[in-house]
């Protein structure tokens, strides 16, 4: 074992464990809501795939929670921890702070777009009604203010339908893969 699992998982300088030991010891680390994903990763590798990613949390002695990268595969005939372990911490609070503020921001959009949807479709409105009320009093030059005041509203019209739809859309989820 290298000697940065010790600092990725935090073993207390004190404590001395036994290189056979160490895959014990960080299982008792494992957040018990990850227990399953681990567990389901375990017979993975052993029911025959080579190697497999997984984030998953642990719980370092002083009762922070970190993340954290392992890519686990078989070797020799064994379950053993292969390629790289990384602290993911900063990298997951990084996604969960994006997430919040993409959620935040799909709000506002939502908002926003329902809050001038209505005086909108007040402008349309009242501009059809007066356009069909005095139609044959205006000039030419007020026929095309009425025509642009309408191809404007609808113009807007349609970018506040597009923002919402944005936003609806902002909802599906991401078919997330690891490429090499």
């Amino acid at each position: 074992h290298s000697p940065s699992i010790y600092n990725i998982y935090e073993f207390p300088p004190e404590l001395e464990i036994q290189d056979e030991n160490v895959g014990e010891y960080i299982g008792k680390m494992i957040h018990p809501d990850d227990l399953e994903q681990i567990s389901t990763i375990s017979r993975k590798i052993q029911d025959g795939e080579s190697e497999i990613e997984g984030d998953f949390r642990i719980i370092v002695p002083d009762g922070r929670i970190k993340w954290i990268r392992m890519r686990l595969g078989k070797f020799l005939g064994e379950l053993q921890v292969v390629g790289a372990v990384q602290d993911i911490t900063d990298l997951k609070n990084g996604e969960n702070r994006l997430t919040q503020t993409n959620a935040e921001l799909e709000q506002m959009i939502y908002s926003v777009s329902h809050d001038l949807s209505a005086p909108l479709r007040h402008i349309i409105s009242y501009a059809e009604i007066l356009r069909q009320e005095v139609v044959e009093k205006f000039s030419e030059e007020e026929e095309n203010y009425m025509n642009h005041i309408l191809k404007s509203s609808t113009r807007m019209r349609k970018m506040i339908t597009d923002l919402l739809q944005h936003s609806k859309g902002r909802n599906k989820q991401l078919n997330k893969q690891w490429l090499n």
